[in-house]
């Protein structure tokens, strides 16, 4: 197989063009996104942190040790979910 073989077609790179990632208003929707990811990834701290204090953990390190298991949990399935 040759470099030229491995070319993208011309209706194939049209095709992949056409089904563009961006929204279809005016503005990124990317940033939108992120910040609602980053508020996720709050939000499931301070809740496994909160949850593991009235759980009886023994003390505050080990509640916001849970909570660390929790956001990277969170934050793995983010990243695998792209």
């Amino acid at each position: 197989m040759t470099r030229r073989d491995r070319r993208p077609r011309p209706e194939r790179l049209a095709a992949s063009q056409e089904a563009s990632t961006e929204p279809a208003r005016g503005g990124s929707g990317r940033g939108r996104t992120t910040a609602l990811q980053a508020a996720l990834l709050a939000a499931v701290f301070a809740a496994a942190t909160g949850l593991s204090l009235l759980a009886g953990a023994a003390n505050a390190g080990t509640a916001l040790g849970v909570g660390q298991i929790a956001f990277t949990i969170v934050l793995a399935w983010l990243l695998l979910r792209r």
